[in-house]
């Protein structure tokens, strides 16, 4: 079983756009249907994981469409505005949301490393349900953000979320992200591609070597 987990963090989700845009370009899944069973996703990667859902017979299309909507997003389209007071208002908010500390994606799938030892204590107790190994692989930016969006400072008022050039800019970011690492996304990949075209093995794999 693969899952896929989409974090929060405002336009950070056109970062995720870039990573699925690559993944996409993978041969065996071009024009299939998205290998991942379990799709999770918080605000802005719950967005992503919507159209994901919404188009899974082809993931292809669907990787498409999210990077298309993260590259021609404004803040315009995101928090309206009709007032100088509304405009004030819009960026108290966007400020608030860029103080929040970005999503640190290794404190949660650090545990998940030690799982072995989770998964044999909990058989150990005599457990009637099966406990499934999790190998974690996630993929994080390969530069800082914030000092990307300064960047962009001139484009809009600080703090600087949704504008297109930076979104842009994100995917590409994600792009290069996950095409440097692709031979591990594709290992992981073709496993479940392999497994959804031929069946489960005779022996269910729920301990799979690291």
């Amino acid at each position: 079983m693969l899952g896929l987990v989409l974090t929060a963090g405002g336009a950070r989700g056109a970062y995720q756009a870039g990573v699925l845009k690559r993944i996409a370009e993978l041969a065996p899944l071009r024009d299939r249907a998205q290998p991942f069973e379990i799709v999770a996703g918080a605000s802005a990667g719950a967005i992503n994981g919507a159209i994901l859902a919404a188009r899974s017979e082809r993931f292809g299309e669907a990787a498409d469409e999210v990077a298309r909507v993260w590259s021609g997003l404004e803040v315009g389209r995101v928090v309206p505005h009709r007032s100088a007071r509304a405009r004030a208002r819009r960026r108290v908010a966007l400020a608030r949301l860029h103080a929040r500390e970005p999503v640190r994606l290794d404190r949660h799938v650090r545990p998940a490393r030690h799982e072995p030892e989770l998964v044999a204590a909990y058989a150990g107790n005599g457990a009637s349900e099966p406990m499934r190994r999790i190998t974690p692989l996630a993929i994080s930016p390969s530069e800082d953000l914030a000092l990307v969006a300064q960047r962009f400072a001139h484009r809009m008022p600080r703090p600087l979320l949704f504008d297109s050039a930076y979104t842009r800019t994100l995917v590409d970011i994600g792009y290069r992200d996950a095409d440097a690492r692709i031979g591990e996304i594709e290992a992981l990949i073709s496993a479940e591609v392999d497994r959804q075209i031929l069946g489960p093995p005779e022996e269910a794999h729920l301990l799979p070597p690291n």
